[in-house]
């Protein structure tokens, strides 16, 4: 029987885990570059999506002394995801722009290699033997759900990262009740929010938890939460107080659309799409956005659904509106930004009117839907149409989808039988919980790569599920979940 507890084992795994995925981001980035016309800017770094918005500040304030983002009227001296930055910035202090970039993307991987491990711990510290701790690395060894973000220069690799290290010490803070745990998990949660500030939530059910601890202790409990949030303030100081003394105003972390051009129309528009259950990701070729955002990249495939179409407008509305956007994104005017914002909202309105059970319940459930219900390996641009198609790739992408529509099912199954026989495990169900309901309910958006932090929780549940099986079939002496 190994000795978990041995740091020379750990080392060890810890190395040939971080060799696994490194070979396999070194794979994915080879995929990345393979599908794309333009010649790759690194040999493993993704700069794409938001990734400008949180790193050419970082650009500026090296080269011009002043941090900012974007030109003209679009400028903003403000930022998304600030603190992501500061890891780019330390490694630009001695390296060219790409080469930081692969150096981000390296400690992406080195931080994800860390976590597996601590995931592994917290598996076998929640059911309790061996066979646990395996299974759940062999699950995260073989699934690229995760790893493939340790590529993208954005916060979902790190901030996943942070949150699987404060769940292990959060629950080992409650199961000992030993402060030092507790101050940890303060500092990887505040690394966590930092990153993405809406992980702000989680601590609302760590101080509930703190009021509820019997006995109540005022004093100890008071500590204990400046222990918890004391990280937080500390590390968002100087950014808070950079942005009250030179701009009037506070903002902690990051600001919601820092560098994107998002104007009244735009926003409108995408209340329309959402109001039917639509989605506004432009990106994707079966969706609304590659309709109303065509792009020379996406080949568009969406057609309107029937139920989109209100007793007030039809396509022929739609398509008018359509081609005003386009004119508006091509040459925006603030005449034709007051005309498609307006036109948007009559269709919108002209919808709630006409269908307002499908608005406020319907169409909710179908953005829902495609948040959580999508090929699983939608990461992955393996077709018979790639450049660079091999046969094999596509057991590799038919193996993805399997691992996570499995990890999903049992994954939620496995973590509410784990909370009926521990409840100091709530942490790792409230946090899926907590993602299912932000984004396709609350902010209406479809992007599923919102929803990955999720997945190395869901892992736990799904190693429950089949330590409960194998005791079952085999009669085994593994302990039940």
């Amino acid at each position: 029987m190994i000795n978990f507890t041995k740091h020379k084992f750990i080392i060890l795994l810890l190395f040939i885990t971080l060799g696994i995925k490194l070979f396999s981001c070194l794979y994915l980035s080879c995929l990345s570059n393979c599908s794309k016309s333009e010649k790759p800017i690194s040999i493993l770094a993704q700069k794409s999506g938001d990734a400008p918005t949180y790193l050419d500040p970082i650009d500026n304030f090296i080269e011009k002394g002043s941090y900012f983002y974007g030109e003209g009227k679009n400028k903003t001296s403000f930022g998304r995801a600030p603190y992501y930055g500061s890891v780019y910035y330390i490694f630009r202090l001695f390296a060219s722009p790409n080469l930081a970039y692969d150096l981000v993307a390296l400690s992406q991987i080195i931080m994800e290699s860390i976590s597996i491990l601590f995931l592994c711990f917290l598996s076998l510290k929640i059911i309790s033997n061996q066979f646990s701790f395996w299974l759940t690395y062999v699950l995260m060894m073989l699934s690229l759900n995760l790893t493939v973000y340790s590529n993208y220069l954005l916060t979902e690799s790190f901030s996943t990262s942070f949150l699987i290290i404060f769940c292990y010490y959060y629950y080992s803070y409650l199961t000992s009740k030993r402060n030092k745990y507790l101050i940890i998990a303060g500092i990887f949660l505040c690394f966590s929010t930092l990153l993405k500030p809406y992980f702000c939530l989680l601590y609302i059910p760590v101080g509930i938890g703190f009021l509820i601890e019997k006995p109540l202790k005022i004093r100890q409990t008071i500590i204990k939460i400046c222990l918890f949030v004391s990280p937080l303030i500390l590390l968002s100081a100087p950014y808070t107080l950079r942005n009250l003394i030179n701009y009037h105003r506070f903002l902690p972390s990051s600001e919601l659309y820092a560098g994107a051009t998002y104007t009244k129309a735009d926003f409108a528009y995408r209340n329309f799409v959402t109001s039917w259950g639509g989605s506004y990701i432009f990106w994707d070729k079966r969706s609304a956005g590659s309709y109303f955002q065509p792009s020379k990249d996406v080949h568009n495939e969406f057609h309107f659904p029937s139920y989109a179409i209100s007793g007030g407008y039809n396509m022929n509305d739609i398509e008018k509106v359509k081609d005003m956007y386009i004119r508006y994104q091509q040459n925006p005017t603030p005449i034709l930004e007051d005309s498609v914002y307006c036109e948007f909202n009559r269709l919108k309105n002209l919808f709630i009117k006409y269908h307002p059970f499908r608005y406020h319940f319907i169409s909710p459930l179908i953005i829902f839907k495609q948040y959580i219900f999508h090929s699983g390996s939608y990461f992955l641009p393996i077709n018979k149409d790639f450049p660079c198609y091999k046969s094999y790739q596509l057991l590799i992408k038919i193996s993805q989808s399997i691992l996570y529509y499995f990890t999903l099912f049992a994954g939620f199954t496995g973590l509410i039988l784990i909370l009926k026989s521990n409840k100091k495990t709530y942490m790792n169900l409230f946090i899926p919980i907590l993602l299912l309901i932000m984004f396709p309910f609350v902010s209406k958006t479809t992007e599923a790569r919102f929803f990955i932090v999720s997945y190395p929780f869901l892992i736990i549940g799904s190693v429950c599920i089949i330590c409960i099986y194998f005791q079952n079939f085999n009669k085994s002496k593994l302990k039940p979940c």
